[in-house]
Protein backbone atom coordinates (compact mmCIF):
# COMPACT_ATOMS: atom_id res chain seq x y z
CA UNK A 1 0.00 0.00 0.00
CA UNK A 2 2.48 2.28 0.83
CA UNK A 3 4.26 2.06 -2.37
CA UNK A 4 1.17 2.14 -4.28
CA UNK A 5 0.88 5.94 -2.66
CA UNK A 6 4.04 7.00 -3.91
CA UNK A 7 4.36 9.01 -7.27
CA UNK A 8 6.87 7.96 -9.92
CA UNK A 9 10.61 8.86 -9.37
CA UNK A 10 10.55 11.12 -12.72
CA UNK A 11 9.66 14.41 -11.97
CA UNK A 12 8.70 15.34 -15.57
CA UNK A 13 5.79 12.84 -15.03
CA UNK A 14 3.98 14.23 -12.29
CA UNK A 15 1.98 17.59 -12.57
CA UNK A 16 2.35 18.81 -8.99
CA UNK A 17 -0.26 21.79 -6.89
CA UNK A 18 -0.20 22.66 -3.29
CA UNK A 19 -2.43 24.48 -1.05
CA UNK A 20 -5.82 25.11 -1.04
CA UNK A 21 -8.08 28.07 -1.98
CA UNK A 22 -11.40 28.52 -2.70
CA UNK A 23 -10.85 31.34 -5.05
CA UNK A 24 -8.84 28.83 -7.41
CA UNK A 25 -10.20 25.14 -6.14
CA UNK A 26 -12.61 24.76 -9.12
CA UNK A 27 -9.57 25.21 -11.39
CA UNK A 28 -7.61 22.94 -10.01
CA UNK A 29 -10.01 20.42 -10.57
CA UNK A 30 -10.37 21.26 -14.02
CA UNK A 31 -6.56 21.32 -14.84
CA UNK A 32 -6.03 17.82 -12.64
CA UNK A 33 -9.08 15.81 -14.15
CA UNK A 34 -8.48 12.52 -15.62
CA UNK A 35 -10.12 9.74 -17.19
CA UNK A 36 -9.61 6.12 -19.61
CA UNK A 37 -11.57 6.82 -22.63
CA UNK A 38 -14.55 5.81 -21.16
CA UNK A 39 -15.03 7.73 -17.71
CA UNK A 40 -13.93 10.77 -16.80
CA UNK A 41 -14.04 12.87 -13.27
CA UNK A 42 -12.72 15.98 -12.04
CA UNK A 43 -9.91 16.31 -9.35
CA UNK A 44 -12.35 17.23 -6.64
CA UNK A 45 -11.60 16.39 -2.92
CA UNK A 46 -13.32 13.58 -1.55
CA UNK A 47 -12.73 14.25 2.36
CA UNK A 48 -13.16 17.60 4.02
CA UNK A 49 -15.77 19.14 1.35
CA UNK A 50 -19.16 19.54 2.15
CA UNK A 51 -22.52 18.88 0.16
CA UNK A 52 -23.23 19.73 -3.26
CA UNK A 53 -26.63 20.35 -5.43
CA UNK A 54 -28.21 21.95 -7.85
CA UNK A 55 -29.61 25.52 -6.23
CA UNK A 56 -32.01 28.04 -7.74
CA UNK A 57 -29.31 30.16 -7.12
CA UNK A 58 -27.61 30.04 -10.50
CA UNK A 59 -24.73 32.29 -9.63
CA UNK A 60 -23.71 30.72 -6.87
CA UNK A 61 -19.81 29.63 -6.48
CA UNK A 62 -19.58 26.41 -4.86
CA UNK A 63 -16.37 26.13 -3.13
CA UNK A 64 -15.98 22.13 -4.82
CA UNK A 65 -17.45 21.25 -7.89
CA UNK A 66 -17.27 17.00 -8.09
CA UNK A 67 -17.83 15.38 -11.38
CA UNK A 68 -17.89 12.43 -12.93
CA UNK A 69 -18.72 11.52 -16.58
CA UNK A 70 -19.53 8.47 -18.65
CA UNK A 71 -18.26 8.81 -23.03
CA UNK A 72 -21.15 9.60 -24.86
CA UNK A 73 -23.56 9.70 -22.23
CA UNK A 74 -25.63 13.02 -23.43
CA UNK A 75 -29.23 14.07 -22.98
CA UNK A 76 -30.99 17.16 -23.39
CA UNK A 77 -31.02 19.56 -20.52
CA UNK A 78 -34.11 22.00 -19.29
CA UNK A 79 -32.07 25.27 -21.11
CA UNK A 80 -32.45 27.68 -23.62
CA UNK A 81 -31.22 26.88 -26.83
CA UNK A 82 -31.83 23.32 -26.23
CA UNK A 83 -28.40 21.48 -26.87
CA UNK A 84 -27.15 18.57 -25.79
CA UNK A 85 -25.14 18.14 -23.20
CA UNK A 86 -23.17 15.42 -20.50
CA UNK A 87 -24.95 13.89 -17.78
CA UNK A 88 -23.02 13.35 -14.52
CA UNK A 89 -23.04 10.40 -13.23
CA UNK A 90 -22.75 9.54 -9.42
CA UNK A 91 -20.06 10.68 -7.19
CA UNK A 92 -18.67 7.43 -5.80
CA UNK A 93 -15.25 9.47 -4.62
CA UNK A 94 -16.76 11.58 -1.90
CA UNK A 95 -15.62 10.31 2.05
CA UNK A 96 -17.47 11.58 5.12
CA UNK A 97 -15.66 11.49 8.00
CA UNK A 98 -16.77 12.64 11.02
CA UNK A 99 -14.63 13.09 14.12
CA UNK A 100 -16.89 13.11 17.69
CA UNK A 101 -19.90 13.73 15.94
CA UNK A 102 -18.77 16.72 13.78
CA UNK A 103 -17.88 16.85 9.70
CA UNK A 104 -14.33 17.37 9.07
CA UNK A 105 -14.97 20.92 6.74
CA UNK A 106 -11.89 22.38 4.79
CA UNK A 107 -14.00 25.62 5.54
CA UNK A 108 -13.30 25.15 9.25
CA UNK A 109 -10.06 24.71 11.34
CA UNK A 110 -6.63 24.61 9.30
CA UNK A 111 -5.47 22.87 6.63
CA UNK A 112 -1.47 22.59 6.79
CA UNK A 113 -0.66 20.30 4.29
CA UNK A 114 -2.65 20.23 0.67
CA UNK A 115 -1.13 18.60 -2.25
CA UNK A 116 -1.93 16.59 -5.37
CA UNK A 117 -0.30 14.82 -7.71
CA UNK A 118 -1.34 13.95 -11.15
CA UNK A 119 0.74 11.24 -11.98
CA UNK A 120 0.92 10.82 -15.96
CA UNK A 121 3.37 7.60 -15.89
CA UNK A 122 0.90 5.45 -14.31
CA UNK A 123 -2.45 7.46 -14.80
CA UNK A 124 -3.71 8.93 -11.39
CA UNK A 125 -4.22 11.29 -8.69
CA UNK A 126 -2.71 11.45 -5.22
CA UNK A 127 -3.81 13.75 -2.47
CA UNK A 128 -2.20 14.55 0.62
CA UNK A 129 -3.36 16.98 3.18
CA UNK A 130 -2.84 17.91 6.86
CA UNK A 131 -5.83 19.01 8.50
CA UNK A 132 -6.31 20.69 12.19
CA UNK A 133 -9.72 20.84 13.27
CA UNK A 134 -11.09 23.79 15.87
CA UNK A 135 -11.41 21.05 18.68
CA UNK A 136 -7.31 20.86 18.11
CA UNK A 137 -7.45 17.18 16.19
CA UNK A 138 -4.90 16.78 13.62
CA UNK A 139 -6.03 14.73 10.29
CA UNK A 140 -3.56 13.28 8.14
CA UNK A 141 -4.55 11.52 4.99
CA UNK A 142 -3.33 10.14 1.69
CA UNK A 143 -5.37 9.30 -1.26
CA UNK A 144 -5.25 7.38 -4.56
CA UNK A 145 -7.59 7.42 -7.50
CA UNK A 146 -7.60 6.30 -10.69
CA UNK A 147 -9.97 5.24 -13.66
CA UNK A 148 -8.84 1.81 -14.79
CA UNK A 149 -7.35 1.22 -18.29
CA UNK A 150 -7.92 -3.12 -17.62
CA UNK A 151 -11.51 -2.54 -17.18
CA UNK A 152 -12.55 0.91 -18.30
CA UNK A 153 -15.57 0.72 -16.63
CA UNK A 154 -14.43 0.60 -13.69
CA UNK A 155 -12.53 3.19 -10.90
CA UNK A 156 -10.52 2.86 -7.56
CA UNK A 157 -10.00 4.47 -4.50
CA UNK A 158 -7.48 4.31 -1.64
CA UNK A 159 -7.74 6.38 1.73
CA UNK A 160 -5.03 6.15 4.30
CA UNK A 161 -5.78 8.16 7.50
CA UNK A 162 -4.72 9.40 10.94
CA UNK A 163 -5.56 11.03 13.76
CA UNK A 164 -3.13 11.78 16.71
CA UNK A 165 -5.37 11.14 19.44
CA UNK A 166 -6.93 8.45 20.98
CA UNK A 167 -10.77 8.41 22.64
CA UNK A 168 -12.19 10.09 19.56
CA UNK A 169 -15.27 8.56 18.22
CA UNK A 170 -15.12 8.16 14.66
CA UNK A 171 -17.53 7.75 11.87
CA UNK A 172 -16.40 7.30 8.01
CA UNK A 173 -19.30 7.30 5.64
CA UNK A 174 -19.18 6.41 1.62
CA UNK A 175 -21.82 7.31 -0.84
CA UNK A 176 -22.37 7.65 -4.28
CA UNK A 177 -23.22 11.36 -3.74
CA UNK A 178 -25.99 12.54 -6.46
CA UNK A 179 -27.14 9.16 -7.88
CA UNK A 180 -29.25 9.67 -10.64
CA UNK A 181 -28.77 13.95 -10.97
CA UNK A 182 -31.37 14.35 -13.97
CA UNK A 183 -32.35 10.72 -14.20
CA UNK A 184 -34.99 8.73 -13.49
CA UNK A 185 -33.81 5.89 -11.23
CA UNK A 186 -35.33 2.12 -12.56
CA UNK A 187 -33.76 0.14 -9.88
CA UNK A 188 -31.99 0.74 -6.42
CA UNK A 189 -30.64 -2.54 -4.38
CA UNK A 190 -27.85 -2.13 -1.74
CA UNK A 191 -24.82 -2.41 -4.28
CA UNK A 192 -26.42 -1.73 -7.43
CA UNK A 193 -28.33 1.37 -9.03
CA UNK A 194 -29.80 1.82 -12.40
CA UNK A 195 -31.00 4.96 -14.03
CA UNK A 196 -32.74 6.24 -16.62
CA UNK A 197 -32.52 9.15 -19.11
CA UNK A 198 -35.64 11.21 -19.49
CA UNK A 199 -35.10 12.38 -23.28
CA UNK A 200 -31.87 10.48 -24.66
CA UNK A 201 -33.83 7.27 -23.72
CA UNK A 202 -30.26 5.64 -22.42
CA UNK A 203 -29.62 4.02 -19.13
CA UNK A 204 -26.44 3.92 -16.70
CA UNK A 205 -26.05 1.10 -13.82
CA UNK A 206 -23.37 1.44 -11.16
CA UNK A 207 -22.41 -1.05 -8.58
CA UNK A 208 -20.47 -0.81 -5.43
CA UNK A 209 -18.49 -3.00 -2.24
CA UNK A 210 -16.87 -2.07 0.37
CA UNK A 211 -14.93 -3.26 3.26
CA UNK A 212 -13.15 -1.68 6.47
CA UNK A 213 -10.31 -3.23 8.65
CA UNK A 214 -9.45 -2.00 12.03
CA UNK A 215 -6.18 -3.74 12.90
CA UNK A 216 -6.78 -7.32 11.96
CA UNK A 217 -10.25 -6.87 12.69
CA UNK A 218 -13.06 -6.64 9.69
CA UNK A 219 -15.96 -4.24 10.78
CA UNK A 220 -19.60 -4.48 9.28
CA UNK A 221 -20.62 -1.30 7.84
CA UNK A 222 -23.93 0.49 8.40
CA UNK A 223 -26.60 0.19 5.23
CA UNK A 224 -29.08 2.86 5.78
CA UNK A 225 -29.17 3.72 1.88
CA UNK A 226 -28.83 1.66 -1.43
CA UNK A 227 -25.03 2.50 -2.36
CA UNK A 228 -23.94 3.76 1.14
CA UNK A 229 -21.63 2.44 3.61
CA UNK A 230 -20.80 3.47 7.21
CA UNK A 231 -18.65 2.38 9.89
CA UNK A 232 -18.76 3.99 13.49
CA UNK A 233 -15.80 3.08 15.70
CA UNK A 234 -13.69 4.47 19.04
CA UNK A 235 -10.13 5.73 18.43
CA UNK A 236 -7.95 2.80 21.07
CA UNK A 237 -4.36 4.69 20.59
CA UNK A 238 -2.51 7.43 18.56
CA UNK A 239 -2.54 6.15 14.74
CA UNK A 240 -3.91 2.80 15.35
CA UNK A 241 -3.85 0.50 13.20
CA UNK A 242 -6.66 0.26 10.33
CA UNK A 243 -7.09 -0.81 6.88
CA UNK A 244 -10.15 -1.17 4.53
CA UNK A 245 -10.86 -2.46 1.20
CA UNK A 246 -13.71 -1.28 -0.92
CA UNK A 247 -14.29 -3.08 -4.15
CA UNK A 248 -16.90 -2.43 -7.17
CA UNK A 249 -17.76 -5.57 -9.41
CA UNK A 250 -18.77 -4.85 -12.69
CA UNK A 251 -20.92 -6.97 -15.32
CA UNK A 252 -17.62 -8.62 -16.71
CA UNK A 253 -15.64 -9.57 -13.44
CA UNK A 254 -14.85 -8.79 -9.88
CA UNK A 255 -11.50 -7.51 -8.97
CA UNK A 256 -10.10 -8.55 -5.66
CA UNK A 257 -7.42 -6.08 -3.53
CA UNK A 258 -5.02 -7.94 -1.35
CA UNK A 259 -4.03 -5.29 0.66
CA UNK A 260 -1.64 -5.35 3.86
CA UNK A 261 -2.62 -4.22 7.18
CA UNK A 262 -0.69 -0.33 6.99
CA UNK A 263 0.28 1.99 9.82
CA UNK A 264 -2.71 4.49 9.22
CA UNK A 265 -6.41 3.76 9.26
CA UNK A 266 -7.24 3.78 5.60
CA UNK A 267 -10.29 3.13 3.22
CA UNK A 268 -10.17 1.87 -0.13
CA UNK A 269 -12.81 1.65 -2.76
CA UNK A 270 -13.68 0.49 -6.12
CA UNK A 271 -16.35 1.78 -8.02
CA UNK A 272 -17.63 0.77 -11.47
CA UNK A 273 -20.15 2.77 -13.91
CA UNK A 274 -20.89 0.37 -16.72
CA UNK A 275 -23.43 1.30 -19.21
CA UNK A 276 -24.59 1.22 -22.50
CA UNK A 277 -21.85 1.65 -25.42
CA UNK A 278 -24.01 3.38 -27.86
CA UNK A 279 -24.27 6.35 -26.26
CA UNK A 280 -23.72 9.31 -28.24
CA UNK A 281 -25.60 13.14 -28.62
CA UNK A 282 -29.11 12.79 -30.54
CA UNK A 283 -28.53 13.48 -34.23
CA UNK A 284 -24.32 12.61 -34.07
CA UNK A 285 -22.96 10.19 -36.33
CA UNK A 286 -20.68 7.21 -34.19
CA UNK A 287 -16.83 8.17 -35.16
CA UNK A 288 -14.29 5.57 -35.48
CA UNK A 289 -13.71 3.63 -32.54
CA UNK A 290 -11.06 4.71 -30.33
CA UNK A 291 -7.45 3.11 -30.49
Amino acid sequence: MLEALQPTQDPDWVLNHEGYSVLTESAVESRFAFGNGFLGMRAARSVSRGPTWVGWLGYSRWASWPRCYVAGLFDVPNIEPPVPALVPVADWSRVRILLDGKSLLGREGEVRVGIRKLDLRRGLLLSTWTHRTPAGITFEGHELRLLSLADRAAGLQLLRFSIDRAGVDLTLEASFAMAGLGMEPLRLEHDLGAWHLEGAGKGVVMTGAATLLLGDDLLAPERPFPLRWAWRWRGRWPNSTASSRWRAPTPRRTIRLRTPSPRWPAAVRWAGAPCSPNTRPPGMLAGPPAT
